[in-house]
C-alpha cells in the first residue's frame, strides 16, 4: 500500500477527526515559504517521515478506517447495482 503525508488547507476542525501530527496543516504556518521549508526538512528526515506514515490517522483508530471503507463500498455498490438509465 502506498502512503503519503497529506498537505492540508481546509476546515479548521480537521483535528476533531484526524490526528494533527499525521498531516501538514498549512493553516498553522505564517506563510507558504515556512511550510515549504518544513516539508523539505521532513523529506530529508526518513526516520521522522516513517513515524508519521506509520502513525494512526484517525482519532478513533482502525475502526474509523473500516467504517469508511464499508461506507464507500456500499455507496459504490449502490451506484453499480442500479439500472444504467437511473445512474447519475
Amino acid at each position: 500500500m502506498e502512503r503519503s503525508i497529506p498537505i492540508y488547507w481546509g476546515d479548521p476542525r480537521v483535528s476533531e477527526e484526524f490526528i494533527p501530527q499525521t498531516f501538514i496543516d498549512l493553516r498553522l504556518y505564517e506563510n507558504v515559504l515556512n511550510a515549504f521549508a518544513d516539508i523539505i526538512r521532513l523529506d530529508q528526515n526518513a526516520e521522522r517521515m516513517l513515524e508519521i506514515l506509520n502513525a494512526p490517522v484517525f482519532k478513533d483508530g482502525a475502526n474509523k478506517i473500516s467504517e469508511f471503507k464499508a461506507g464507500a463500498q456500499a455507496s459504490l455498490q449502490a451506484i453499480f447495482d442500479q439500472p444504467l438509465y437511473e445512474a447519475r
